[in-house]
């Protein structure tokens, strides 16, 4: 009976597992998408399924790509800060911009900032696109 139990708890527990982001080792993790190891984590993204599997990204535009070519059931999605290193921002949270001037893995040339942040986005604001993560996936 005891086994019985320890196996029902261990159930319960996986489902409250955390759905925040996941550590990103940079030269070491690949891309879901494109399978290039992952090199900066300024463009990184990660998303988490229901099930609790995680998919790692090394440009924003693969893991666009990805869930719209997989039809992917999303839990939580995440976006790496482009100016605060090691900081991972809930794509509800996030202001996205575009720009030539960025150099993106796979030349999506996107990166995210905290919505609070957008003042801090290192160029100028005409040379940028912005969007909301409603504009980017519909």
């Amino acid at each position: 009976m005891s086994r019985f139990l320890a196996i029902v708890i261990a159930f319960i527990l996986m489902g409250c597992a955390e759905t925040g982001p996941s550590k990103i080792e940079l030269n070491k993790d690949a891309c879901d998408h494109c399978k290039m190891n992952i090199s900066d984590i300024r463009f990184a993204a990660q998303f988490v399924t229901p099930k609790g599997r995680y998919y790692k990204f090394d440009d924003l535009l693969c893991l666009l790509e990805y869930t719209k070519l997989n039809n992917m059931e999303t839990k939580s999605i995440w976006v790496s800060s482009y100016v605060s290193k090691n900081e991972f921002i809930d794509v509800q949270d996030a202001y996205f911009f575009s720009s030539d001037q960025l150099r993106s893995p796979m030349r999506g040339n996107m990166a995210a900032v905290r919505i609070v942040d957008s003042s801090s986005v290192p160029f100028d604001k005409k040379d940028i696109n912005s969007y909301s993560w409603k504009e980017l996936n519909p």
